[in-house]
């Protein structure tokens, strides 16, 4: 039985194209934005920094990201959520489904993104793993799960890239992955 929902962010629940975050990161790392030629998507805030500095960054580098990306948003109301998200959310929330995060994203960052796009009241509380904990995308699904307080197979990752379905595996959770155009309720099958 499914007691806990770990949502992904970009692709997943954020559905808007938006490069602040890299270019706010890349501005904090002093390097060129390669981000280009990486496989990056799925990917965490922490492995993409060292994959475009080439080394592990100094210390402070992920608050010093949050800071600048922060203090860069401007007007952001062309951003939008997952069609249906809402909706989703609200019955999950009452199905007594916990609900989670576990993105590649600075915390601050995942939070700030769901309240522009209107979904912050189901996860500014909610536990969590983010993307400057670890490169290693299991081992925050990891930390989620632990935050979230469910055994790894009660719980169900929602991302929308490989990357997302095999931390979850990798994890011994469950894995639903969106495609581009699914609505939000896809996933209450997998959940209900």
């Amino acid at each position: 039985m499914i007691r806990a929902a770990l949502f992904d962010i970009d692709g997943t629940l954020f559905m808007s194209d938006d490069g602040t975050i890299i270019d706010a990161l890349v501005e904090v790392l002093g390097v060129e934005n390669r981000i280009g030629e990486f496989d990056h998507p799925g990917r965490t805030i922490a492995w993409i920094a060292a994959a475009l500095s080439g080394r592990e960054p100094a210390p402070g580098w992920c608050e010093r990201t949050e800071q600048l990306f922060l203090a860069r948003l401007g007007d952001t109301s062309h951003w939008q959520a997952r069609a249906g998200s809402e909706a989703m959310l609200d019955r999950l929330e009452g199905e007594r489904i916990r609900l989670g995060l576990v993105s590649g994203l600075p915390e601050r960052v995942a939070k700030e993104r769901l309240r522009r796009v209107g979904l912050g009241r189901f996860f500014d509380d909610a536990p969590g793993g983010y993307g400057c904990e670890s490169a290693n995308r299991t081992e925050i699904v990891r930390l989620a799960l632990e935050r979230v307080g469910v055994e790894p197979g009660e719980a169900l990752v929602v991302g929308d890239t490989a990357h997302d379905v095999t931390a979850a595996e990798e994890a011994g959770a469950h894995a639903f992955m969106y495609a581009r155009d699914d609505p939000a309720d896809a996933v209450l099958q997998a959940i209900l």
